[in-house]
């Protein structure tokens, strides 16, 4: 009680001002009278409970770091994944690049079989042709030899002149081969002809045109060759053609003129417009054709283009067949340049395809000097080229019969 009313008495009072100094004195005097606190009594409140370090960790970091390491775990699985998948990519990469390669040089292989079966089936062909035209060329001779023979005789008949003894000779060799021979109703005072032609006139000069030079010029001396050698296997002259023919070079005109009808009149077969038939969008469509030279070439594939193909059928074995009038087993080089330009000028003029060509035989020359100097330098792909243009014809047939009406 005592200390207690000391320090009672040691309290300013609410209204009394304490002097500093005083003040300061008896705080110490109060301070001093105080017990001292031991150092171990200070914490121990904090040791009661255990210290553990998860109460000073938060507890977003803990997660954080279990996150982390679950990301660096799948970081490295989708590492390993992507790697395996380039593998993989790398590996189908080459697989395909093979592949490609392997099919490449099959359809090289069957490309090459193709070319020599044709090539063997032409051997053929010609071999038959050459036999038939040595048995024609002999019975023609053997006819000469009796003729000539007959002739003797008749004039050692009349003078009574000695007959030579190699033509005595000459009619017994004749009379033994001509009695196995089928026999031959002659004629008396019958003129002796060179050869017998399949062919007329008109026939050869077409053949020749066709495959040999679409601009022949008559009045030339080649051109005077050309119509005198048909006029003589026609007609047994070298003049008598011009009895039925005064004009061959207007002759020549009329056929090529006939080519361009007949690739106008079925202009839809040979395009295979998209609208099925000649339209209004049909001008950009053959202006696409012409940019990507798609009507000659099959994209990479040099002259192997459908169009051309279809053009060549109709041209040449649709309403006639040349083909096998002139016993053709591809289509020759020159009436291959005279399709390709006649079917630019019409694939131009798509619009008009009565439009008069201009320049025709200059352009008709530039294409044939591509295709010679293509063959010289590919002849292998020119030659299975040809093949393909004669054969894809022969596949459009059906639906040329189809699409054109036949004259009866």
């Amino acid at each position: 009680m005592r200390e207690e009313d000391e320090e009672e008495d040691l309290r300013p009072h609410k209204h009394q001002k304490l002097d500093t100094g005083a003040n300061s004195s008896l705080n110490t005097r109060h301070q001093s009278r105080k017990p001292p606190i031991a150092s171990n009594q200070l914490s121990l409140p904090l040791l009661q409970e255990p210290i553990s370090a998860e109460k000073f960790i938060p507890q977003h970091c803990s997660t954080q770091s279990e996150n982390d390491r679950l990301s660096s775990f799948s970081d490295d699985r989708r590492s390993i994944k992507d790697q395996q998948l380039t593998e993989l990519y790398a590996w189908k990469m080459k697989s395909d690049a093979l592949i490609d390669r392997l099919v490449s040089e099959v359809l090289d292989l069957k490309n090459r079989n193709y070319v020599l079966l044709r090539r063997h089936q032409d051997i053929a062909a010609h071999y038959e042709e050459d036999i038939s035209t040595l048995k024609n060329e002999v019975q023609t001779a053997l006819r000469y030899i009796d003729e000539t023979s007959s002739n003797n005789v008749e004039q050692y008949e009349g003078d009574g002149s000695a007959v030579p003894f190699s033509s005595t000779c000459a009619s017994n060799t004749t009379t033994e081969v001509l009695s196995a021979a089928p026999a031959i109703e002659k004629k008396p005072n019958q003129p002796s002809v060179a050869m017998e032609s399949e062919f007329t006139f008109k026939d050869l000069l077409q053949k020749h045109l066709y495959e040999q030079n679409f601009y022949l010029d008559v009045l030339s001396d080649d051109g005077q060759k050309v119509v005198e050698m048909a006029s003589m296997t026609a007609y047994g002259s070298k003049t008598r053609y011009k009895n039925y023919y005064s004009r061959p070079q207007q002759q020549l005109g009329s056929l090529r003129c006939g080519l361009k009808g007949a690739l106008t009149d079925n202009i839809d077969f040979v395009v295979d417009f998209p609208d099925g038939r000649l339209s209004g969008t049909s001008r950009a469509y053959c202006e696409s054709l012409l940019a990507r030279r798609l009507h000659i070439n099959d994209r990479e594939k040099r002259y192997q283009s459908k169009i051309l193909a279809r053009a060549l059928y109709a041209l040449f074995r649709g309403q006639v067949n040349y083909s096998t009038k002139f016993q053709w087993k591809v289509y020759p080089m020159n009436a291959v340049a005279f399709t390709i330009q006649l079917l630019e000028h019409c694939l131009k003029n798509i619009k008009n395809l009565s439009t008069p060509r201009k320049g025709g035989k200059t352009a008709h020359i530039e294409i044939m000097e591509g295709l010679v100097a293509y063959k010289q330098c590919h002849p292998d792909d020119f030659e299975l080229a040809m093949c393909l243009l004669f054969d894809i014809g022969t596949e459009s047939e059906a639906v040329f019969r189809k699409k054109v009406p036949q004259t009866p």
